[in-house]
C-alpha cells in the first residue's frame, strides 16, 4: 500500500458507521479489459493465513486448482505467530499475475466470485479510514495508481466532493486500511475529521494557486504536530482559529512576498528523480517509459544540470498557462493525496514526517505535470496528464522505501522544515 506504511490498520466497519465518500468514488467501476494498463501485473500480491489456505486447498475447478497449486508460495520472511503476510501469489515470467486471462480479467473472480479474492485484490484501488470514536465514522478513497481513478480524479472539477451516506454493503464488506482509534489521548485522533475539513477549507481557500493552499496546509500541520498536552474543549476552537487565519488575504499577501529560489527546488527534485528512477527493478523500467514525455518537455539531461535546469524553468513558468482551462486539477491531485495517505494519521513528530513525505509525493508529480503540460502545442491535453499521473503513482506512490529515503535526506539537509516544503512545492 501507499505510504505511510506505519500507520495502524485492521478492523471491520460495523453498521451505524457514517461513510464519507467522494464523488468520484461513487463513480468509479473498473474498467477491466478496456483498462489501459492492468493491475494484476508487477505487484506483490499478499495473502493471509485464511486467504493462502483457502486458494490452496478449497478452490477446485480443475484449471485453477493447476495454476494456484503451482503459483501460491509461502512467504520466506513471514513473521511466527502472524496471520499477515503468510504467503503470496508468484506472477509468471513476465510479470503478470497466472490468473489473469487473456481478456485482462482475473479467472478466479470470473469463475467463483469476488468473494475468493484476497484483500489486496479486493480492495484495490480503494482503501478506507476507520476512524472509531464517539461519532464512528469510514473516510473512503481510491489510489491514483489506477488510471480510471487518476481519470475521474482529474478530469472534473466536483471529483472531491464529499457524500456523506449511511454504512453500505461496499464499506461493510472491505477491512479498514488504516485504523484511528478516535478515543486515543491525541489532537490528532480525537480531532481527525475537524483537520481533514481544515485542509479541504485551506486548499480551496486559494483556488488560484494550489502552492498557496498547500503551503497553508503545511503550516497548519506544522502547528498540530508541536501542539502539546492531550485534547481539550479547547481544540476545535484552535483548529478553527488556525484554519481561518491561514486562509486570509493577509497570508496569501505574505506568502507571495516570500523570496524563493527555483533551483534549489529543483536540485532536490533531481536528487529524487535519479534515486528513484535509476532503480534497477521492472516496476521502474516500466513506468519510466511512460514518463519519458514528461522528461523531454523538461529537457531533462542527466548529463547536463545547467541545461536541465534551464529547461525546468521555461516550462515552469508556462505552466499557469498551460492549465488555464483546468485549474481544479492541481487541487484535487493534491487533495486525493493527502485523504488517500489517511492524514493525520499519526500524531507530533510522526504527523510532520507523513506531512514531509506527501510534499515530496506532491512536488514530483507537479514537475512530472510540468513536463507533461510543455510538450503540448497549447492548453493541457488531459488524457497524456492521465497517463503521466497514474505512471508517476505507480512508480513513486507504492515505493516505501523510496519514499522514506527521500525524507531522510529533506532531514540531513535540513530541508524538513516548513520553510524547506515551501521550497519543494513552488517548485
Amino acid at each position: 500500500m501507499a505510504y505511510p506504511a506505519k500507520a495502524p490498520s485492521g478492523g471491520r466497519p460495523r453498521p451505524g458507521f457514517a461513510v464519507k465518500r467522494p464523488k468520484y468514488l461513487r463513480d468509479f467501476s473498473c474498467a477491466g479489459s478496456r483498462c489501459i494498463d492492468t493491475c494484476c501485473k508487477d505487484w506483490h500480491i499478499d495473502l493471509d493465513v485464511r486467504e493462502f489456505d483457502y486458494l490452496r486447498n478449497a478452490v477446485q475447478e480443475p484449471e485453477l486448482k493447476e495454476i494456484l497449486s503451482s503459483a501460491i508460495r509461502m512467504d520466506p520472511n513471514r513473521k511466527a505467530g502472524s496471520e499477515t503476510g503468510y504467503g503470496y501469489i508468484e506472477l509468471d515470467s513476465s510479470g503478470k499475475c497466472p490468473l489473469l486471462d487473456e481478456c485482462g480479467l482475473c479467472r478466479l473472480q470470473v469463475r467463483v466470485g469476488e468473494g475468493a479474492l484476497s484483500k489486496t485484490c479486493k480492495t484495490y484501488p480503494r482503501s478506507q479510514v476507520f476512524v472509531n470514536g464517539p461519532m464512528p465514522e469510514i473516510h473512503q478513497h481510491a489510489s491514483m495508481s489506477c488510471p480510471e481513478v487518476a481519470r475521474l480524479v482529474m478530469c472534473e472539477p466536483s471529483a472531491l466532493d464529499l457524500a456523506q451516506v449511511n454504512v453500505d454493503a461496499d464499506a461493510l464488506r472491505l477491512p479498514a486500511t488504516i485504523a484511528i482509534d478516535g478515543q486515543r489521548p491525541t489532537v490528532a485522533a480525537r480531532y481527525f475529521s475537524d483537520i481533514r475539513s481544515g485542509v479541504r477549507q485551506l486548499l480551496d481557500a486559494h483556488p488560484s494557486d494550489t502552492s498557496l493552499g498547500l503551503f497553508a496546509v503545511i503550516l497548519f500541520a506544522h502547528a498540530l504536530s508541536r501542539r502539546e498536552g492531550g485534547p481539550s474543549r479547547e481544540d476545535a476552537a484552535w483548529i478553527a482559529e488556525k484554519v481561518a487565519a491561514y486562509s486570509s488575504r493577509e497570508f496569501a499577501i505574505a506568502y507571495f512576498g516570500l523570496r524563493s529560489d527555483p533551483s534549489i527546488a529543483f536540485s532536490i527534485l533531481q536528487a529524487f528523480v535519479r534515486l528513484r528512477f535509476r532503480s534497477p527493478d521492472r516496476v521502474a523500467h516500466t513506468y519510466v517509459d511512460h514518463l519519458s514525455e514528461s522528461f523531454r518537455g523538461l529537457s531533462f539531461d542527466p548529463e547536463d544540470e545547467a541545461a536541465s535546469l534551464a529547461g525546468y524553468l521555461r516550462a515552469r513558468d508556462e505552466f499557469p498557462e498551460r492549465m488555464r482551462e483546468r485549474p481544479w486539477m492541481m487541487r484535487n491531485i493534491a487533495l486525493a493525496m493527502f485523504e488517500s495517505s489517511g492524514f493525520p494519521a499519526f500524531d507530533g513528530p510522526e504527523l510532520w514526517s507523513q506531512l514531509v513525505v506527501l510534499c515530496v509525493r506532491y512536488s514530483l508529480l507537479r514537475m512530472v505535470m510540468t513536463g507533461i503540460a510543455s510538450r503540448q502545442d497549447g492548453p493541457l491535453d488531459p488524457e497524456a496528464a492521465v497517463r503521466a499521473v497514474y505512471a508517476y503513482s505507480r512508480l513513486v506512490d507504492h515505493n516505501v522505501s523510496f519514499l522514506e529515503a527521500s525524507r531522510k535526506i529533506l532531514e540531513e539537509k535540513g530541508l524538513a522544515t516548513p520553510a524547506g516544503m515551501a521550497v519543494l512545492i513552488r517548485g
